[in-house]
């Protein structure tokens, strides 16, 4: 593994370029955000148009598709980098990974151009979204709302608390601790999220089974966090 993640490595300073620009690119669109605000004079706080000439909106379209693009940026380029991180792990090949790579921050970019600044019919923007490997759970067709956002809020739910759980467990790898309990706290997050996600929005089933599962997961997490915290005191 040290090898793996020694900075000479091509895979690994691959992965760190182009998880750079995906990083910077992501940071890029609050201030393209901020910018087309002053530009349509449409802000989202009251305390910010303040301003002859200035309103509170919700509504302009061409603000809520920078919105709508930074948000997809938020809900898959972290998943990314994590199993970007992983990957490298595997020892892959290095053609095949680096060019994953590249591949990928290609779309991402292409993604926000066709959606948020020069703005081009569809199917192009599906088509990429189907090249990042990423959405395709979630390009559903159905009238149904309420499933829609129970879809939603179960998405924003693992992406509140898996990649910080990913990063614990990193953290928590390095104190040693024993393999057998390690692997029984890997399987028990693992299926509490699963369980919360089908309990939540494929199956919905009454509370606490929802907050169970959640609160199963959170415990998993804090066990690692307190045991990391001891062991580097």
């Amino acid at each position: 593994m040290y090898n793996l993640l020694n900075l000479y490595n091509p895979i690994l300073r691959a992965f760190l370029f182009y998880a750079s620009i995906l990083i910077g690119k992501t940071m890029i669109m609050s201030p393209l955000t901020a910018r087309w605000r002053f530009k349509k004079r449409v802000f989202i706080s009251p305390e910010d148009a303040v301003l002859r000439g200035t309103r509170v909106g919700y509504d302009d379209e061409d603000i809520e598709r920078i919105r709508r693009a930074h948000r997809n940026d938020i809900e898959n380029i972290p998943m990314f980098l994590a199993t970007g991180f992983i990957y490298i792990l595997t020892d892959p090949h290095p053609f095949v990974a680096i060019n994953l790579f590249r591949l990928y921050t290609v779309c991402r970019i292409t993604h926000t151009y066709v959606y948020a600044i020069k703005v081009y019919p569809q199917p192009i923007r599906a088509m990429i979204s189907i090249a990042l490997k990423l959405d395709n759970d979630f390009q559903i067709t159905t009238t149904a709302k309420e499933r829609i956002d129970r879809i939603k809020r179960a998405r924003l739910n693992d992406i509140e608390n898996i990649p910080i759980f990913l990063a614990i467990t990193f953290a928590y790898a390095s104190t040693e601790p024993d393999p057998q309990t390690a692997s029984l706290l890997l399987q028990i997050f693992t299926c509490a999220r699963i369980v919360h996600t089908l309990v939540y929005a494929v199956y919905v089933l009454p509370q606490p089974a929802r907050a169970a599962a959640f609160i199963t997961g959170e415990i998993v997490t804090w066990i690692m966090i307190i045991k990391t915290a001891i062991n580097f005191y």
